[in-house]
């Protein structure tokens, strides 16, 4: 897929959807890279299995050793 097509799908399937669902989280995305800045842990672990449930919706997957930070 280009680069711009890639863009755009995640346009919808990510930046829109975050801000409907999560819009206290300030994130900002990279092409195809994101950070999502949470308060605690525990946000962040229930946003990112909300997240990797919306990925599986739209075909597609969180790397887990990026989404891990390794």
């Amino acid at each position: 897929m280009s680069p711009v097509l890639a863009n755009l799908f995640l346009h919808y399937v990510f930046d829109i959807w975050m801000k409907k669902k999560f819009p206290l989280n300030p994130w900002a995305r990279y092409a195809d890279d994101g950070v999502v800045h949470c308060q605690t842990k525990g946000e962040a672990e229930y946003l990112l299995e909300n997240l990797k449930e919306r990925m599986r919706e739209c075909k597609l997957e969180i790397h887990r050793m990026k989404s891990l930070g390794l």
